[in-house]
């Protein structure tokens, strides 16, 4: 309990912003996948000055909740109209 509040959780509250660690979760993705894709600047992050990260130049990540969303609603694929037409005759 101690380290969940140390991390910004309390009882089921997703903090805003998220580590690295915490956003892979949240999207159920690997972290490797995760700093691949911010490698490739694939997904939107927060990087504050410092020294450099065991994954990426430059300092410290931080991931927007709201953002990670936003980028799922972008990403999500539709379906074709004619599978939907041709579904309901």
């Amino acid at each position: 309990m101690k380290e969940q509040a140390k991390r910004g959780e309390t009882a089921g509250i997703i903090p805003r912003y998220l580590t690295a660690e915490q956003a892979a979760e949240y999207l159920s993705l690997a972290p490797s996948t995760l700093y691949d894709w911010v490698a490739k600047k694939r997904i939107p992050f927060v990087e504050f000055p410092g020294k450099k990260g065991r994954h990426h130049n430059g300092g410290t990540l931080r991931f927007d909740r709201l953002a990670l969303d936003r980028f799922m609603r972008q990403h999500s694929v539709k379906p074709l109209a004619v599978w939907e037409s041709s579904q309901n005759p």
